[in-house]
């Protein structure tokens, strides 16, 4: 669990601190999020997490119950580490 806690911050402040302020985009469902937050400014984190629904009803229904509860765990942390990282930095572009 503490390398899913951290691999979650690492993604958050990546998305947040690097990517989003620059208009990059990223594969996947997290690239998707991306391109909710830039077309409706939808927070990345909540678009991200929206967009997981489907995967984890099919996790749910189709895929052994016990990995139901890590995912759960896995998007809501990520969510809570995107949405309190973009509220603090919010406006604030980094300088490479």
């Amino acid at each position: 669990m503490v390398s899913i806690c951290c691999g979650s911050l690492l993604i958050g402040l990546g998305l947040n601190g690097f990517i989003a302020p620059y208009h990059l985009l990223d594969g996947g469902l997290i690239g998707f999020g991306l391109i909710v937050y830039y077309v409706f400014g939808t927070p990345i984190g909540m678009s991200i997490f929206f967009l997981n629904v489907p995967v984890y009803l099919y996790a749910f229904f189709v895929i052994v119950k016990t990995f139901l509860w890590k995912y759960r765990f896995i998007c809501f942390f990520f969510y809570d580490r995107m949405a309190v990282y973009s509220r603090r930095h919010a406006g604030a572009s980094f300088a490479l």
